[in-house]
């Protein structure tokens, strides 16, 4: 190869390596980092390296925040990804246990609309928890008093447990 063409072609890689941000994207570490190296370099060498970053800080996140946002945000950029069962199932067993613990009439109807044929077992539950959220406004429960107790019923016996009493009044049907 000739001297005159070697020194073009040094410069023309020299200038194509010095464009290619992806070193200080790859000390970066971050969601918004990549998301911005492949927008202004799709078709860069690195790319693949880049997505596949993206997609594990992506499900990172979600695992991290336990939100439905950040498990949407990652099945929205990879619906079909290397975690993307993983994501799925943890999405389900998060707005399960979200439901749950709200114990609200919403929080169930979103539960049963996401995953109304998930698991036969779990929609019948979900069903009834949805029916006792409804139904809860209907129950009130007084005051809560506590006394100690012989556990044994033995009245001479020591006392060795709680007792607990509440006065409970349904005003359903």
């Amino acid at each position: 190869m000739s001297r005159t063409l070697i020194v073009p072609l040094l410069a023309l890689v020299l200038a194509a390596s010095a464009c290619d941000t992806f070193p200080q994207v790859r000390q970066q570490d971050t969601i918004e980092a990549y998301e911005k190296y492949l927008a202004e370099h799709p078709d860069s060498n690195y790319a693949a390296e880049a997505k596949g970053r993206l997609e594990t800080l992506m499900y990172e996140k979600a695992k991290t925040d336990q939100t439905l946002e950040a498990y949407d945000a990652y099945m929205k950029r990879f619906p079909n990804g290397m975690f993307a069962e993983k994501a799925r199932n943890e999405r389900e067993k998060f707005l399960w246990e979200w439901a749950d613990e709200t114990h609200t009439v919403e929080g169930w109807d979103r539960y049963l609309s996401e995953y109304p044929q998930h698991d036969a077992k779990k929609v019948r539950e979900a069903r009834r928890r949805k029916m006792a959220a409804e139904y809860a406004p209907n129950v009130k429960i007084g005051e809560i008093t506590r006394e100690k107790v012989n556990l044994a019923e033995d009245p001479e016996g020591p006392l060795n447990g709680w007792l607990f009493k509440a006065d409970i009044t349904n005003g359903g049907d």
